[in-house]
């Protein structure tokens, strides 16, 4: 299933009909990617300078890190995942690949890939590096405009609290 246009945020919507969780995550080609009852969007965009491949473990990452995709899971198989995706199975396999070669998740000879184990300490430090990543143009265009550090933190404060209150019913 392909849905096109722009998500410039996280979405988590609870779909009590089928009692599964739909994540919506940014930009541009996006796909919708069934493992097990969680439905996740996956999100490729061709023309930010990021490999596909790259794209593809960041989001791996990220639904991890937040707690979607929990240890154990099953990630789609290579060949489904590049014909919903619309790219090269050679390059699901070589994010597949990398994801490995991190501990991130397991493949056992004829069994599915799946999402390891990890320590919290593990998982912080992903959370922790997405977000280094995320806020790194944030803190050039402070830089940029002038904006001293006292007030870009009184600013990032402010946002953090309305979007927890935003959260509360």
């Amino acid at each position: 299933m392909q849905h096109k246009g722009s998500v410039f945020s996280i979405i988590i919507q609870e779909r009590k009909s089928f009692d599964t969780h739909t994540a919506l995550l940014y930009i541009d080609s996006n796909t919708l990617i069934h493992i097990g009852e969680l439905t996740v969007l996956i999100a490729i965009d061709h023309h930010s300078g990021v490999p596909v491949y790259r794209q593809l473990m960041d989001q791996i990452k990220f639904h991890i890190a937040s707690g979607l995709l929990k240890a154990g899971e099953k990630l789609p198989a290579t060949r489904s995942l590049s014909a919903q995706l619309g790219v090269n199975p050679m390059t699901v396999s070589k994010a597949y690949g990398y994801l490995e070669a991190e501990g991130i998740v397991e493949r056992r000879r004829g069994r599915p890939l799946t999402v390891s184990h990890l320590e919290p300490e593990t998982v912080e430090v992903h959370k922790v590096n997405r977000l280094r990543q995320s806020l790194a143009p944030i803190v050039a265009i402070a830089r940029q405009l002038g904006i001293e550090k006292s007030r870009a933190l009184e600013i990032f404060g402010r946002m953090l609290d309305d979007a927890g209150n935003q959260e509360e019913p």
